[in-house]
Order: C-alpha cells, then structure tokens, then sequence
C-alpha cells in the first residue's frame, strides 16, 4: 500500500530565488532535509542543498544567455537524510510572454534498497574496496554521472 504523500514534490522560483509555488510533498520533503542537516535553512525557507542547486541553475543562466538553451539545463543532487536518499532535480524554464526565468525544483524519495546495501558489501568483500571506492560505488548505485561523483568528492573526473 502507498504512502499517502508518496510521490514526487514540485517548487517553482524566480531565478532570484522567490518562492512562488511549493506543494505539500515538496514541503515534507524539505523539513525531512532540514532536520537531517542540523535544521539549517538558506533564506529562511529552503534546505541548503536546494538553494544551492538553484545557485548553481542561477549561475548557469547567467553564461548560457540564449533562451533555448535554458531548456536544456539539468541538474541533479542527492542528499542523503535518515532512512533515505532524496534526489533533487533542477531545470531552467523561462515565460515566453514575459522572457522571465523561473527555475522549477522536483524532490522525491528513493529508499536505499537491500539489493544496493548487499551489492556494496559484496563489492567491498570481492575487490577490497577502499572507503572511497565504496563512496564512488554508492554514488553509481544512485545513478550519478562520473562527473557528479568527482564534483561530490572533489577530485578530478
């Protein structure tokens, strides 16, 4: 039976970080990153790692200026919180009638599997994986990119 806020959340904010729409999921989501991050919030509203993905979106507009490449802006984080990993998926949309950008943030939640926590111990047995292999395994295990895992751990891809 399905959880009666499962599902993804939506928010949608002008590129200078107003918010102007923030579902109920979305709202649940956030608090549950809030609390797993020591309660901190940026602008008073948002977790830090949304805001700093909406940093990130905001930083890329201001370099890719032509409206049909906005389109083709995605970003993609993970923050872990207690019992799950929460993906975080931030895309440029701009309003043609005005030429205004908006920046829309969809949240979901993905449970670690005990199909992933058994193939990361089996990796870690099999190949004596370092502990930072196994971070570079988890991450792929999320579906990461190389790059966003040699971003996440700070190294070179």
């Amino acid at each position: 039976m399905a959880a009666p806020h499962a599902g993804p959340g939506i928010m949608l904010l002008t590129a200078s970080m107003q918010l102007l729409y923030k579902d109920w999921r979305a709202w649940e989501l956030c608090q549950q990153i809030i609390r797993c991050q020591d309660g901190k919030t940026a602008n008073g509203v948002l977790p830090p790692a949304v805001a700093s993905l909406v940093d990130q979106i905001r930083k890329t507009l201001k370099v890719r200026t032509d409206p049909k490449d906005w389109e083709q802006i995605q970003l993609r984080r993970y923050v872990n919180t207690l019992h799950s990993s929460v993906p975080l998926c931030g895309t440029a949309l701009i309003d043609q009638t005005n030429a205004e950008k908006r920046i829309l943030i969809v949240i979901s939640e993905v449970g670690i599997g005990a199909w992933q926590d058994k193939v990361i111990v089996r990796a870690k047995e099999t190949f004596h994986l370092t502990a930072q292999e196994t971070t570079v395994v988890q991450h792929l295990l999320k579906g990461w990119t190389n790059k966003e895992i040699a971003n996440e751990m700070r190294l070179a891809e």
